[in-house]
């Protein structure tokens, strides 16, 4: 299926920009000791689940947390 247009656009748009944030968070945490930005603009509960969901990642490596990605990446479309 291929989808054009603006919405489609800004949709795809925000979910790169929320992308970045997750690769720049565990670049933080592996190399600069924490922090995070993934969570920015979005509420209590998510930003704590996606601070958990990175500390996970920094304990058991990307297999285990990628099917969570995509349910962090639903705010961001």
């Amino acid at each position: 299926m291929v989808i054009y247009g603006q919405s489609y656009m800004l949709s795809a748009r925000n979910n790169i920009e929320f992308e970045a944030k997750v690769i720049q968070d565990i670049v933080s945490q592996t190399e600069a000791g924490g922090g995070t930005k993934g969570d920015m603009g979005q509420s209590k509960d998510f930003s704590v689940n996606y601070g958990k969901w990175i500390e996970e990642y920094m304990k058991k490596g990307c297999n285990s947390i990628i099917s969570q990605f995509y349910d962090f990446c639903e705010p961001y479309s």
